[in-house]
């Protein structure tokens, strides 16, 4: 997971929806809309004990 990515995708994100939850990891996805007003998502790996600000 590049943490860079993952927290401005979180600055911008619209929602966040837990895709999958598998063992000791949990795939999240952010979903927002750029500058043109068109729908963008992308989905991260977090395993356990990672911790996201908000």
């Amino acid at each position: 997971m590049d943490e860079k990515s993952l927290q401005k995708a979180l600055r911008v994100a619209e929602s966040i929806k837990i895709d999958e939850i598998s063992g000791r990891k949990v795939t999240i996805e952010l979903s927002w809309f750029d500058v043109k007003g068109d729908p963008k998502s992308e989905k991260f790996v977090l395993f356990e004990r990672e911790l996201i600000e908000f």
